[in-house]
């Protein structure tokens, strides 16, 4: 399974990087995710128009590997410094656990603060990011203890 999520990831990488030889409105890099199962991984997250952003979160633990789909809204309010924005949207997962729960599908959600920093490529997000599993073989579905910090490269 080790072997299987590393070539996903060198694939998911290869890709990327092709998108990067012109310049877009593309931002990639890692995210950690709290919880019980604390998942990690990569997150690519694209502007599609003023405000509107598609993100995909590829997300790894011990026991197997899920990709998220997500489109996010993202403001400022007037309060908020220069930098600093507000986000939220919703998008659907889809998960491959192992024995335990081999396939899981559902919808999700996410809600969160983004940091642009002024002089640097770079943006911080911290998030919660809940989801529920239509398609399960557990009796818990519902996981709203996902809370995740991305640090993205922008190009």
């Amino acid at each position: 399974m080790r072997s299987f999520k590393l070539i996903i990831f060198i694939m998911l990488s290869t890709y990327c990087t092709t998108l990067l030889s012109e310049e877009t409105d593309l931002a990639a890099g890692i995210r950690l995710e709290a919880g019980k199962d604390g998942n990690y991984g990569a997150t690519a997250r694209y502007k599609i128009g003023e405000p509107s952003y598609l993100e995909g979160l590829f997300l790894f633990n011990e026991e197997g590997f899920e990709i998220s789909a997500l489109y996010e809204y993202q403001i400022r309010p007037e309060f908020f410094p220069e930098n600093l924005f507000l986000f939220f949207g919703g998008g659907a997962h889809i998960g491959f656990w192992g024995e335990d729960d081999p396939t899981v599908f559902g919808p999700d959600g996410i809600f969160g603060v983004l940091y642009s920093a002024k002089d640097y490529p770079i943006n911080f997000s911290l998030d919660w990011h809940p989801l529920y599993n239509i398609v399960s073989e557990k009796k818990k579905r519902m996981w709203g203890n996902k809370l995740g910090i991305s640090v993205r490269y922008c190009f």
